[in-house]
């Protein structure tokens, strides 16, 4: 490298130092020279950079060399997920949570499966609730999720949980009551059946309408036992011998 240090659009000379500190294992000086070049070939800049970055990462382990590098990959082709998935790699090592949220979101832009992006928003929302204390902007990034692909199970997972965490019952039900009504199996559509009905009755304090849960599971899966118990213990508190009667008939 002198002749590239004398003069720092010597190409040649950098080309030659790039290749000798490849040879040499020489993986920090090799990134910083990797780094000059896409200085002087703004064409091949993404690539170049990208390349530097993943050195920075997988090799030499600077973090804050393999973001910058990184960061000037993915400005260089703004189109291109490839350069933010890296760098979304270096943040997370980095604990750069609200630059890593920043980076998943434009990773989400250029995302157009429906799975990638309910993962990748699901993500956002995990991120948001376990690092940076913000359980509303957890709830805001899992019904994204779920927005592009109901059901998906990760997201409706985390947010019950949210959901019951904050004593939100209404919200929760309404999560809920989607998977009972849908094509899945009968007993799951069931057992989100019961789950409803413990929430109306304990939570809520609505035992009427925990019956009419209770009775819906029962129409999914005639003589299961936990719909039977516990369709009978309300009715037995409501006081309905009619209806009592009939489902002992």
């Amino acid at each position: 490298g002198r002749a590239f240090d004398a003069d720092p659009t010597h190409v040649p000379a950098l080309l030659g130092a790039i290749e000798l500190c490849d040879e040499l294992g020489e993986w920090s000086a090799l990134a910083k020279r990797l780094e000059q070049l896409a200085e002087l070939a703004p064409g091949d800049a993404a690539r170049l950079y990208l390349r530097a970055g993943r050195l920075h990462l997988d090799r030499s382990g600077d973090l804050e060399a393999a973001v910058r590098s990184l960061s000037a990959a993915a400005a260089a082709a703004p189109r291109d997920a490839g350069p933010l998935t890296r760098l979304a790699l270096a943040l997370e090592a980095r604990g750069a949570y609200r630059e890593l949220v920043a980076t998943l979101e434009r990773l989400d832009a250029l995302t157009f499966d429906t799975g990638s992006c309910a993962a990748l928003r699901t993500r956002m929302g995990a991120i948001a609730e376990a690092h940076l204390a913000d359980p509303e902007a957890a709830i805001v990034a899992y019904r994204r999720a779920l927005e592009i692909s109901p059901g998906y199970l990760p997201a409706l997972s985390a947010l019950g949980t949210l959901y019951r965490r904050r004593g939100d019952y209404e919200a929760l039900l309404a999560i809920l009551a989607p998977e009972a009504e849908d094509d899945g199996p009968p007993i799951a559509r069931a057992e989100r059946c019961l789950e409803m009905a413990a929430i109306l009755d304990r939570e809520l304090g609505r035992p009427a309408d925990a019956v009419a849960q209770t009775r819906r599971a029962l129409e999914l899966t005639p003589g299961a036992w936990p719909a039977f118990a516990l369709q009978r213990r309300l009715l037995l508190r409501l006081e309905r011998p009619a209806a009592l009667a009939e489902l002992l008939g």
